[in-house]
């Protein structure tokens, strides 16, 4: 007997607690959120190295921490957030928002948008095989989201 509990203890720990979050009567308090916002209510905190400076670019001046701050980047680990807002109901999509920097230029709390009836795959492919977006190392990003962010961090 006590060999089948430690057995289902020990299997309910490999199980993940949970895959998707749910904010209950939240609605009012995530009108308009954002990305940065989120990451920091959602996820951890940490900092790194920014990614390599191809050969041939500058440093981005004035520095951000969300780019390049002193060689640095703040970044955030925990969930993948897709953002269901006011846009989504007029495209079918939803932003996906960027947990760091993938190559130098871009930054923590960037986003682009999904068609929905791409999430499935796209969550699935970057959980189970970690499939990367990075546009071939383009940067196609939403640039007001991006100026959302800087202008968030610069006042902090």
């Amino acid at each position: 007997m006590k060999e089948e509990i430690g057995e289902s203890d020990s299997e309910s720990e490999d199980m993940p607690s949970h895959i998707i979050k749910f904010v209950a009567n939240a609605k009012h308090s995530f009108n308009g959120v954002s990305n940065l916002a989120a990451l920091r209510l959602l996820n951890d905190v940490g900092i790194r190295l920014v990614p390599s400076l191809p050969a041939g670019t500058n440093r981005i001046s004035p520095g951000s921490r969300l780019i390049d701050c002193n060689n640095l980047q703040e970044i955030y680990t925990g969930k993948t957030l897709w953002i269901y807002d006011r846009q989504s109901n007029k495209d079918e999509s939803v932003r996906l928002v960027s947990q760091q920097g993938d190559v130098y230029g871009t930054a923590t709390g960037d986003s682009w948008r999904a068609k929905a009836s791409h999430v499935a795959e796209l969550q699935f492919n970057m959980s189970f095989y970690n499939m990367k977006i990075d546009f071939g190392g383009l940067d196609r990003w939403d640039y007001s989201e991006r100026a959302r962010n800087l202008s968030v961090v610069s006042r902090s």
